[in-house]
């Protein structure tokens, strides 16, 4: 697709600097004494102009009709549990992030983040708080966030921080619906937002423990076909999933 738009900048810049010059041979007593050649390279410069548009327009129209990714990253145990009995998000991971997996990990680009209230009451102050250069702290707290809540009415985080009362499901398609210019979408959880959301996006971070109890990822069957494996120093492996069609 990066081709394709670099072959329309190409040819949007060619007419750019040709078009001018055909013009001007074309209105040239040199030209003047031919009588087929300056009515074929009239037509060959309207063509191409049409070509040029016709192309650039479509570009546009494509960009338009791309909507953003929800995308969804979460830790899951090998028995396939992404909290424990208690809703413990966290506390069950046993391994540290290695270097490679946090340089992996900051090449995931989103521009917007989605929370239950339960993680956000966790994660917002949670990342606040870390020391600075710690990494990810910079994306986290200052990428836009919006946390969904059946209980809030006041938003306690204040700037950066949408909170959305109703119309969860709504909301969330006319964030995918926006340009993908906007970039992506991260949620992070929690448990109800994940089960609410989970055939619409992918996940990955799959933690090599076993729980033998708590919440899973999945409540009904779902289709999903393998884009990505990884594995890293620190035990943990990626697999990323896109839900076929």
């Amino acid at each position: 697709m990066r081709s394709y738009y670099k072959l329309i900048a190409t040819i949007a810049r060619q007419q750019r600097l040709h078009t001018p010059h055909l013009e001007a041979y074309m209105s040239s007593p040199r030209c003047a004494k031919h009588t087929i050649r300056p009515i074929a390279l009239h037509l060959l410069c309207s063509l191409f102009k049409l070509i040029c548009h016709s192309l650039i327009n479509l570009q546009k129209l494509h960009q338009a009709a791309m909507p953003r990714k929800l995308m969804l990253q979460m830790h899951m145990s090998i028995d396939g549990y992404i909290a424990g009995p208690n809703n413990e998000l966290i506390e069950w991971i046993i391994y540290n992030f290695s270097q490679d997996l946090n340089d992996y990990l900051s090449n995931i680009k989103f521009n917007d983040i989605i929370l239950g209230r339960k993680l956000a009451e966790g994660f917002i102050p949670a990342w606040e708080s870390m020391p600075s250069g710690t990494p990810g702290k910079e994306l986290m707290v200052n990428t836009p966030k919006t946390v969904f809540s059946t209980t809030l009415q006041e938003n306690p985080w204040g700037i950066g921080v949408r909170l959305v009362n109703g119309g969860f499901e709504d909301e969330v398609r006319r964030m995918k619906a926006q340009d993908e210019s906007k970039g992506n979408v991260m949620v992070y959880g929690g448990v109800q937002t994940v089960q609410a959301l989970v055939e619409k996006g992918l996940f990955s971070l799959v933690e090599p423990v076993a729980l033998g109890e708590g919440k899973k990822l999945f409540t009904t069957r779902t289709s999903y076909e393998v884009i990505e494996t990884k594995k890293f120093e620190c035990g943990i492996a990626v697999l990323h999933y896109r839900k076929k069609v």
